[in-house]
């Protein structure tokens, strides 16, 4: 049975809440999200594939303060858009920097915030991958190293004005962990931190240009060198 992006989000609110809410950390807000497989073909199918021919930014919308770093927008969308340019999801040149976006986004008042049409137009984009951080944390479990995200995404044509996918009102569930090799105690030094959450943003970046391809399914020995 199909479910919606909606009901995909709901029921990862039920079973990665409990799992994020038993070891909270200062600066983490959870919720839920879910864009995760753990058994499957060796190929990963697209969950959309867009216009390569249009041009296309990506935007990571923090509104709530979710990532302990603005920098760590940055390194996301540069992350994702290094992949989508190497397979090929948009044609050279037509993916405007995301940094574009964040930097007219830093611009706007709390009062008068821009909507992602806006920020899009304001860049020359006709396509905006809007993504919504929704979770951040490198805790799940007490004590331990676990880093893991949640946003959702939506695909908007600027130039309309109207949703291109999903077709629901709710982004697409987005869930993203960083595969340990080890158990690690969670250190107090700000590098180490700093360190995980670079790792953290990375794999976001990832995870979200896999979205827009067929991949190969990472092989559990690869999980474990990262």
């Amino acid at each position: 049975m199909k479910r919606s992006p909606g009901r995909l989000l709901s029921i990862s609110l039920a079973m990665l809440g409990g799992v994020l809410l038993a070891a909270p950390m200062n600066g983490c807000n959870v919720v839920g999200g879910l864009y995760a497989v753990a058994h499957g073909p060796p190929k990963i199918p697209a969950v959309y594939e867009p216009d390569r021919t249009r041009t296309t930014v990506i935007l990571i919308d923090d509104l709530n303060n979710i990532l302990p770093r603005r920098s760590l927008r940055d390194r996301m969308g540069s992350t994702a858009e290094e992949v989508m340019l190497r397979n090929r999801v948009i044609a050279e040149g037509n993916l405007i920097s995301s940094v574009s976006a964040r930097r007219v986004v830093s611009g706007e008042q709390s009062t008068s915030r821009m909507s992602a049409v806006d920020i899009a137009r304001e860049v020359g984009a006709e396509v905006v991958i809007h993504v919504t951080m929704r979770a951040w944390t490198l805790q799940t479990e007490p004590g331990m190293i676990s880093p893991a995200a949640v946003a959702e995404v939506k695909v908007i044509d600027a130039v309309r004005n109207v949703r291109i996918w999903p077709p629901t009102d709710e982004g697409f569930p987005l869930m993203i962990r960083v595969p340990r090799s080890t158990t690690e105690d969670v250190g107090t030094s700000l590098a180490d931190r700093m360190r995980i959450e670079e790792q953290l943003a990375d794999r976001a970046g990832l995870q979200l240009a896999q979205m827009f391809f067929q991949h190969e399914r990472e092989r559990l020995s690869e999980q474990m060198r990262q």
